[in-house]
């Protein structure tokens, strides 16, 4: 409960939108960091963009699955998927959302055969979001897997512009 869905246009113009005023005062540098696998054509807007805007240079970063990051992801548990203990970050927990029961302490077997279907469909396939793999880790490790998520995007950040 809770969740939207943003129509793919919809989301296009938003970040057009952000990234057209973030040029008009004069930003030249942009990293959007990406958490979630569906927004690949905000990579591909970005491209484009920066074809309008030859001053600007626009960088696109899924943190989730950047090399060092998801490396470190795939050391504790190679069983990740979407909505598992890899997205339960001990300050993405809302305490108390009216669920009365902790996370399970369980693996969810990995989903299969989620191609083409829309946001309905897919709510009523995955339940409660989770694509498979254990619902929650020890703090320490999602602590771990922030730290090389903060360094591999900082590193991004501070080099290789355009």
């Amino acid at each position: 409960p809770g969740t939207i869905s943003l129509r793919v246009a919809t989301m296009l113009c938003l970040v057009r939108d952000i990234l057209d005023g973030l040029d008009a005062q004069g930003f030249r540098r942009i990293v959007i960091v990406n958490g979630h696998g569906g927004n690949g054509a905000v990579r591909d807007l970005a491209l484009e963009w920066m074809a309008d805007h030859p001053r600007s240079s626009v960088k696109f970063h899924n943190w989730w699955n950047a090399p060092r990051t998801f490396a470190k992801v795939i050391e504790i548990d190679p069983v990740a998927s979407h909505a598992s203990w890899m997205e339960n970050f001990p300050w993405t927990r809302i305490a108390d959302a009216g669920l009365h029961h902790a996370a399970p302490d369980a693996v969810k077997p990995p989903m299969r055969r989620m191609d083409g279907l829309d946001p309905a469909a897919m709510r009523r396939l995955a339940g409660d979001g989770n694509f498979g793999g254990r619902y929650q880790r020890d703090d320490a490790e999602m602590l771990a897997i922030w730290q090389v998520a903060v360094e591999e995007t900082r590193a991004l950040i501070a080099e290789g512009w355009r």
